[in-house]
């Protein structure tokens, strides 16, 4: 009897932390996701936060209640959601077919990463989600995309362009566009400031 407890125990154990394990997973605690993880469906919920540093998200990946995420790494196909109060902030990875859903006051900021192929949809759940892109060279077309519906283009930091299809007659209002300088202008400034600094210093030299 005590062995077949312990078997049990192990089992749970297993399912509840363990990493490579397909199925629909909801995690509670705080979990990180690496290369070679491998999931069907996944879901944060409650204060947990996801570090998602690799892996391969199959089907869905979604953040509910109270629960954080940091993308830097990771495969994304299916549906990316961010509902309730949570918040996410992508700065890597990549979204392959994948329709991003928003809803509740959820947040989401994104800095870098591959976009989805398909849409982004701030209308679907209701309430008065954010998606923020930063970048340079950002656009916001309320009537463009392959659904008439909105379009986002621009640069990320790292250099690489990027275009979002929107989803929904009011997901453009759900967007926020932050401007980064170029990178050629912050090494003109850089330059500009190096050189200044260097003249102080060589003027209080001389004196």
């Amino acid at each position: 009897m005590k062995r077949l407890i312990v078997r049990l125990a192990v089992v749970v154990v297993v399912l509840l932390g363990a990493q490579n394990v397909k199925g629909a997973i909801v995690f509670t605690e705080d979990v990180t996701f690496v290369d070679g993880d491998e999931y069907w469906s996944v879901q944060i919920r409650e204060d947990a936060h996801a570090e998602v540093l690799g892996g391969l998200f199959r089907n869905q990946f979604q953040l509910c209640d109270n629960s954080t995420a940091t993308l830097l790494g990771g495969n994304f196909r299916g549906s990316f959601s961010v509902t309730d109060s949570s918040q996410a902030s992508m700065h890597s990875g990549a979204f392959i077919n994948t329709y991003i859903f928003m809803g509740g006051s959820a947040n989401l900021d994104i800095f870098g990463g591959k976009m989805p192929d398909r849409y982004l949809d701030a209308t679907s759940f209701g309430g008065d989600p954010l998606v923020t892109f930063h970048g340079y060279g950002l656009t916001l077309d309320p009537t463009g995309g392959k659904y008439n519906d909105g379009r986002v283009t621009g640069v990320f930091a790292d250099g690489s362009a990027f275009g979002v299809d929107l989803y929904g007659d009011e997901t453009p209002s759900h967007i926020t566009l932050a401007e980064i300088p170029e990178p050629s202008t912050i090494i003109i400034w850089s330059a500009l400031c190096l050189t200044f600094a260097g003249g102080a210093w060589w003027r209080r030299r001389r004196r």
